[in-house]
């Protein structure tokens, strides 16, 4: 096992800064990213209305009960595999907690979002920060603010003071797929000059992870943060990085005596 690929801070600096200058959307999206360690599914899957497809009648019906009222169940003809099958959608016009960022999210003051892959839902508030570029609080008062300007690239418009019923129809949040969501940060990357290696979004998951625990954040408190059921899969973030490991080579290696005689004559004698 080797640590994740994450970000240095000038790096990390460079992605939102060019995120920034081009649109605020893909600031919001890219700055919420790292704070809260977010899956690019989980942000693509964000929504403002609660809503749920299963295969079977009985988890739909389960799932209806955790909603409460306002919610219903429809019949809805999917193609899963290859074949057509009948699913079960399960909606309310209730503000969301699961899946997906919540009212309170939009309104600056928390993030709620059931987590993929078997991880935990995490409550998270909005962050703030002396630097412009990682205060989430300010990107989302921007894009809200200025999103009824940019049209679907931007933020859907806004036609009532309700900025949460005027998304996108299907209530998504951002309106962006996980492959559009793929290419924006790798032309951001690229543009800032980072290597191949780190011009996927998943390295700002990786980013913050290890960024709290070089700051000396417990284990268990980073593993709540991000999600994780296991520790295991926290203490990935504790491993040494392949560019400090280089660097301690390469210094251990110059420093060597043995490896001086050039200073007197040939280290390769004829």
């Amino acid at each position: 096992m080797k640590a994740p690929v994450s970000l240095t801070s000038d790096e990390l600096l460079a992605v939102l800064a060019k995120a920034r200058d081009r649109r605020l959307r893909d600031w919001v999206i890219l700055v919420t990213i790292y704070w809260h360690g977010f899956r690019v599914s989980e942000v693509v899957r964000s929504s403002t209305r609660q809503r749920g497809l299963f295969f079977t009648r009985a988890k739909a019906e389960q799932r209806l009960a955790e909603m409460g009222d306002g919610a219903g169940i429809g019949e809805v003809e999917r193609l899963v595999k290859g074949k057509r099958r009948i699913c079960y959608l399960v909606t309310s016009e209730q503000p969301l907690k699961r899946p997906g960022l919540t009212l309170e999210a939009i309104e600056g003051q928390e993030v709620t979002i059931q987590r993929l892959k078997r991880s935990m839902e995490t409550v998270q508030g909005i962050q703030e920060h002396e630097n412009p570029l990682l205060n989430e609080r300010l990107a989302w008062g921007e894009w809200l603010a200025e999103r009824n300007r940019y049209g679907k690239k931007g933020g859907a418009k806004m036609q009532q003071n309700n900025v949460l019923l005027q998304n996108h129809e299907n209530g998504s949040l951002f309106n962006i797929s996980r492959s559009q969501l793929f290419r924006l940060y790798r032309d951001y990357a690229r543009a800032a000059g980072l290597p191949r290696r780190k011009q996927h979004p998943h390295c700002l998951k990786h980013t913050i992870g290890t960024h709290l625990v070089d700051a000396g954040i417990p284990l268990p408190e980073v593993q709540v943060h991000l999600g994780h059921k296991s520790l295991g899969s926290t203490g990935q973030y504790t491993l040494p990085r392949e560019e400090a490991v280089s660097r301690a080579v390469g210094k251990a290696i110059r420093g060597k005596d043995e490896f001086r005689p050039f200073r007197q004559g040939s280290l390769f004698p004829k």
